[in-house]
């Protein structure tokens, strides 16, 4: 039993050990924080072998590639949290996208797992195929004709490709409809007009495709021959020959504007002006979006997360080849973006790209 006379003593005897913790949790102690000893380890000399034995030739086992990345100091430094998955899908959820005169649709799982269901679509429906290219994702009907009493005297058939979606694990499939008179010749066989020549029967399909994907199960099998499609998403982040962090999104520049725009609202970024001439969206971002919050103990005693005010950015959208480079800075003149700060802005964006 601690008597009243002995609670001082007992308190001044643990107050005098506190600083013996840190033999243990101190910089120099037992249990001390090593997640940057990686950066005093040496490189060890290479084996040397006997002189009988020097004419064989040696091959490293294992190569350690040079990495180029400035982002990380060669000092102490805090380990990022990592990237949240910000386009992580349902598999069902389908989305009917259109950009002037295309229409697709775009559903959250990869082409493999989407060719059986278009072609299970095409199965129930008794609509025949004359061509199966599962590693290209095309999917071409035969000429059908309409029964209906009040339907025209033409004859039509549609080309499904089924493409990798923008991000990974996210497809698309484009429709194309082609129809003639009965007086007409027919085509050769794989001759497809650029755009389809009856938009109504074109939306048509991609409307009824679209129910069908959305209430069927999304589990159905994996075709192996499908796993070819867009192995690889068609965003990146990396950085261009200066270093400079870059988005490279493989898309044409109309539909790659429109998708920024769409991402930037996503991610909480205000576009305050824009001039696609020049390919410059203007925006601003609350610095607090992207911090965690305060902890029992912060908040306990009173500490909250700094509300500081918008940052402003220039976004710049530049063609290259048949993609876009998107990188960031600031607009302030006499302000310079850090290259890790930029590196975070972009890797938020990336996520909301679609």
């Amino acid at each position: 039993m601690i008597t009243t006379y002995t609670r001082p003593l007992l308190i001044v005897l643990i107050a005098s050990q506190l600083p013996a913790c840190s033999w243990l949790f101190g910089d120099d102690g037992y249990f001390r924080d090593r997640k940057n000893d990686y950066l005093e380890e040496q490189i060890l000399p290479g084996l040397v072998l006997p002189e009988d034995l020097s004419k064989y030739e040696q091959d490293e086992l294992f190569l350690i590639p040079e990495v180029r990345n400035n982002d990380l100091p060669a000092e102490d430094f805090e380990v990022p949290r990592p990237a949240p998955l910000l386009n992580a899908g349902t598999g069902n959820t389908v989305r009917i996208q259109k950009l002037a005169s295309d229409r697709w649709l775009l559903i959250d799982i990869p082409p493999s797992h989407l060719w059986q269901r278009v072609k299970n679509f095409l199965v129930e429906n008794r609509i025949p195929l004359t061509r199966e290219d599962a590693p290209q994702g095309l999917l071409e009907t035969t000429w059908l004709q309409r029964v209906s009493e009040d339907a025209p005297k033409s004859r039509e058939r549609y080309l499904y490709r089924i493409d990798q979606g923008v991000q990974r694990n996210s497809s698309e499939v484009h429709i194309l409809q082609y129809e003639l008179s009965n007086a007409e010749d027919l085509p050769a066989e794989h001759d497809w007009p650029e755009e389809s020549t009856n938009d109504e029967r074109e939306e048509w399909m991609v409307r009824q495709l679209a129910e069908y994907l959305a209430n069927t199960d999304g589990r159905g099998s994996v075709s192996l021959l499908a796993q070819g499609i867009g192995s690889a998403s068609k965003v990146s982040l990396g950085r261009d020959e200066q270093g400079i962090p870059t988005i490279t999104l493989e898309l044409p520049f109309d539909r790659a504007w429109a998708s920024i725009g769409q991402a930037l609202n996503k991610a909480e970024f205000n576009v305050a002006d824009l001039d696609r001439s020049k390919g410059l969206y203007y925006v601003s971002y609350q610095p607090e979006l992207d911090k965690e919050k305060p902890g029992f103990f912060g908040r306990l005693f009173g500490s909250s997360a700094d509300e500081g005010s918008a940052e402003d950015y220039l976004l710049t959208v530049k063609p290259k080849d048949k993609a876009v480079a998107i990188q960031i800075s600031a607009t302030a003149t006499e302000a310079s973006l850090d290259s890790k700060r930029a590196r975070e802005l972009l890797e938020r964006l990336k996520g909301f790209l679609s």
